[in-house]
């Protein structure tokens, strides 16, 4: 079996074939367990490739909405945080 790695290119997800794999090395945190098989891309559902790997911008979201609202939230935390540190 092939393995296919997702390769994040700007805002956008391309697979890469790479040499031959069969587990997930490292991804088991159990002292006696394995590593979890590598699957073929058609065993995996069709939205786990059209995750973003970045989080929305203010400018991506609707004014006004509870999602628009949290990135204020976040930058506003962001920026006491700098703050606080260069008025140390």
């Amino acid at each position: 079996m092939r393995a296919s790695f997702l390769r994040c290119v700007g805002s956008t997800l391309t697979l890469r074939s790479s040499s031959k794999l069969d587990v997930v090395v490292g991804a088991n945190y159990f002292k006696d367990g394995q590593d979890p098989v590598i699957k073929a891309d058609s065993e995996y559902p069709d939205w786990l490739w059209k995750v973003p790997l970045k989080p929305a911008q203010l400018e991506d979201v609707a004014p006004g909405s509870k999602q628009y609202w949290k990135i204020k939230a976040k930058q506003k935390c962001i920026e006491k945080n700098i703050e606080s540190t260069v008025n140390f």
